[in-house]
């Protein structure tokens, strides 16, 4: 019969021991997916950034498009700030009016003298509402006309103060009468 000291030592084989489990084996396609997502990457920065220097050059140090290329606008939304909150004249009671609106200008030099002069765009456009009669702003029609107006004025203060109008459109986002 076998010992139990027999039993606890292992009997030698001639079989060689299996070797150890390589763990480069996943290593290897991570390192090689992130090279690839990170040239993904690169690629795709480089490709935008030359358009962009390509049309920065075309366009000339002047900011004039080339000879035969068409002058790319974007429309750019300039949110005028706070909503105006105005006393509308009424007979029969007090009313308000609260107005949100935003401007269309073309260009990142519009957005900056829209910017640089929003207390006269404000108090022009603060004159404008509070000068409203309540009974007068029920329809379609006359919300189109206080938009329009609302314009123009925008317009006029931004010509007397940079010589353009800069703005192309101005668009009443919100509007609560009570």
């Amino acid at each position: 019969m076998a010992t139990p000291a027999a039993a606890a030592v292992p009997a030698p084989t001639d079989a060689p021991e299996a070797p150890a489990k390589k763990k480069r084996g996943k290593l290897v396609p991570m390192i090689l997916g992130v090279v690839l997502l990170a040239g993904a990457g690169g690629g795709a920065w480089w490709f935008m950034n030359r358009s962009s220097s390509h049309e920065a050059a075309a366009a000339g140090e002047e900011g004039k498009p080339a000879e035969g290329a068409a002058a790319k606008t974007d429309t750019i939304f300039v949110p005028l700030e706070s909503a105006f909150i105005v006393n509308l004249e009424d007979e029969d009671a007090m009313r308000f009016m609260q107005i949100e609106a935003q401007v269309v200008v073309r260009d990142a030099k519009s957005v900056d003298l829209v910017k640089n002069n929003m207390p006269i765009v404000r108090n022009r456009l603060m004159l404008l509402f509070s000068g409203q009669h309540y009974r007068d702003l029920n329809t379609r029609a006359a919300k189109e006309k206080l938009q329009a107006d609302a314009l123009a004025e925008v317009q006029k203060a931004l010509t007397e103060a940079t010589g353009k109008p800069q703005v192309e459109a101005l668009y009443i986002t919100s509007m609560v009468i009570q």
